[in-house]
């Protein structure tokens, strides 16, 4: 028959590895629910770092402040440039210090200009052609250069000479207006050997005011010369429409 003691060995052995495993856990539970907060007390404020001292956590950041330095916030930080004279206070441009804003700069004279040429001025050049054509003829054509109420104003230019020979002797060259076959007025020119130019050609250029009646209509211009003493040579006709 067995020992009674070595029949309860293998169960003690079993119980005490199990006590093991679960013994750590188990008391440190137990030590938890067994502290309260008082148990530890109040936390202790970390204490600065002493003066002229480092940081050990702030290794490499800005050096501590020397025994002579204010420790104050509000001086540490960093202060606003004052404003300049010309902003005036509190950087307001609009508002100078006639003390202290500087003079105002001069302004840069004007450049001079020269004055710039005037422009030729005068008549303007005679634009008839007279190539082929001979003196007294009938080469151009009139034109009605002014009108009133009841009038028009009729110029036709004339060549009287192409070259200093044309001209013979004095006379007169007239244009006479007719109207429905009634001569209501007449124009004319003096031509001598004297009024002829040297250098070009010699016009004239007959104008004549005509009375008229009708709102439209044709005037006729009969031209003549007259030399010296002697009767009218007609020279040709021209008949010149009107439109008032």
């Amino acid at each position: 028959m067995p020992h009674p003691t070595s029949a309860r060995l293998p169960v003690a052995l079993a119980l005490l590895g199990l006590a093991l495993l679960l013994g750590p856990g188990r008391a440190a539970a137990q030590d938890d629910e067994g502290l309260d907060d008082e148990d530890f007390g109040p936390i202790a404020p970390k204490a600065p770092p002493k003066k002229g001292g480092k940081d050990p956590k702030k290794e490499g950041g800005a050096p501590a402040p020397s025994e002579g330095d204010d420790e104050d916030p509000e001086w540490d930080a960093p202060r606003e440039a004052a404003p300049r004279a010309s902003e005036g206070f509190d950087g307001d441009p609009d508002f100078d210090d006639p003390e202290l804003a500087p003079p105002p700069k001069p302004k840069p004279a004007a450049a001079a200009t020269a004055p710039k040429p005037a422009a030729a001025s005068g008549p303007p050049a005679i634009r008839l052609d007279t190539a082929g054509k001979k003196p007294l003829g009938d080469h151009y054509p009139a034109a009605v250069v002014g009108k009133d109420v009841d009038s028009v104003v009729i110029e036709l230019p004339l060549l009287i000479a192409a070259k200093t020979g044309d001209v013979t002797a004095d006379g007169w060259v007239g244009a006479e207006a007719f109207l429905a076959g009634k001569k209501v007025a007449e124009t004319r020119v003096f031509v001598s050997k004297a009024g002829v130019a040297d250098l070009g050609p010699t016009f004239a250029w007959l104008k004549v005011q005509v009375p008229v009646s009708e709102q439209s209509g044709t005037v006729e211009l009969r031209l003549s010369k007259i030399a010296g003493a002697g009767a009218a040579e007609p020279l040709f006709t021209k008949a010149v429409p009107y439109k008032m």
